[in-house]
């Protein structure tokens, strides 16, 4: 992680000597996704909501719904649903249907917003509605995310536990050791609390 923030400061410090804020605004889920797998998601959303306030305040609204659709997921992770929800919605109702990214991820949060407050149906719905879209996709990691996200919307059983197995390989395959090894100790609390 370490090694991944230098790099990222790196990245950064280029950005701002061109004068890319665009661009640097843009690629804020790559800072937060190195954050996310450090645990991290306070600092995750720190790097989001700084893009996210500079794409709105340059009047961009496409890549702000990509970045709106990761600040979702960093803020679920902090446990503020209600908020998490709404960055959420703006994901999906800001950006294409054809962007599968952001549509992706804005099914996933609000499927596990809403199975917290026990509307299962509906969770489950957009649930298996993001994982029907992620398949069309070549995205190992979003993939891994959702299987875990489909998981915890549907709580025990079975079904959430192979969904745990597949993004642990999916996660390997990818060769996400860090993803792998979450998924390999969540199957264990698991079957620990079976």
């Amino acid at each position: 992680f370490d090694e991944a923030r230098r790099l990222w400061a790196v990245a950064r410090a280029t950005y701002d000597e061109l004068g890319l804020r665009f661009r640097q605004a843009a690629r804020s889920p790559i800072a937060a996704s190195i954050e996310m797998l450090a645990g991290d998601p306070a600092a995750a959303e720190r790097e989001l909501r700084w893009g996210y306030d500079k794409l709105e305040s340059m009047g961009e609204k496409g890549v702000s719904g990509t970045v709106a659709a990761f600040l979702a997921e960093a803020i679920y992770a902090q446990g503020r649903d209600d908020e998490a929800e709404a960055f959420a919605e703006i994901a999906g109702q800001t950006t294409a249907d054809d962007d599968l990214v952001p549509q992706i991820l804005s099914r996933a949060t609000r499927g596990r917003v809403l199975a917290k407050r026990g509307e299962l149906k509906q969770a489950e719905a957009l649930g298996r509605e993001a994982l029907r879209l992620v398949e069309q996709t070549d995205f190992p990691d979003l993939h891994a995310d959702v299987l875990l996200s489909v998981a915890e919307i549907l709580g025990s059983g079975e079904d959430a536990e192979s969904l745990v197995e597949r993004a642990r390989e999916v996660w390997a395959q990818k060769g996400n050791v860090v993803g792998a090894e979450s998924a390999a100790r969540l199957l264990a609390q698991r079957s620990a609390s079976a």
